[in-house]
């Protein structure tokens, strides 16, 4: 680990998370609504605090369903969230950056989903950042016509989040914060 991150980490009361949960940062790559890659690396950090309650569920879904998490983001620098918020701005989606609700800069974010453990992800209703009503909460609660392992899939990704102190957005399936407030890291 290199000097500048060490003392990110220590500043802010980050925690590594690699190496301890699965991780797909889909902004370190081109397979996101941007189509380019935004980071430059695949290190995943999360207030320490959440980090810990996320790596609980995680054990959890690995115990009880033979499952687990896979992280897509997590903690978010300021300068991205703004590069993300010019491109699409709108807060049911991309939160304002000078806004209080801006999560992912706060470090008590995280965009997951399920897999299994041969690393398969699982059926959800949408792709991950697909914009559409589709990925709402309410749609896929609300819809008698999705297929019933893709409705048990997100209800139980949500219910085992919600045990460990997680808050879903409402418009993105797969956006959770955690239920204490932290400032944005600038």
């Amino acid at each position: 680990m290199n000097n500048n991150l060490k003392y990110f980490i220590e500043k802010y009361n980050m925690y590594l998370l690699n190496g301890k949960i699965d991780i797909d940062l889909k902004y370190a790559t081109k397979d996101n609504f941007l189509h380019k890659k935004i980071y430059n690396n695949t290190t995943c950090l999360l207030r320490r605090e959440v980090a810990i309650k996320l790596l609980e569920a995680n054990n959890y879904l690995k115990e009880n369903y033979n499952l687990k998490l896979c992280i897509l983001d997590a903690y978010r620098p300021i300068e991205v969230q703004r590069e993300m918020y010019k491109l699409v701005p709108n807060p049911n989606f991309v939160a304002d950056p000078n806004g209080e609700n801006c999560n992912h800069t706060k470090g008590n974010a995280v965009d997951i989903c399920l897999i299994d453990m041969n690393n398969n992800k699982l059926p959800m209703p949408t792709k991950f950042d697909y914009f559409g009503i589709e990925s709402s909460r309410t749609y896929y609660k609300n819809n008698k016509n999705l297929d019933q392992n893709i409705k048990s899939n997100v209800i139980l990704l949500e219910k085992v989040m919600n045990k460990f102190g997680f808050i879903g957005l409402e418009s993105e399936w797969w956006h959770f914060n955690y239920y204490k407030e932290y400032p944005i890291i600038k």
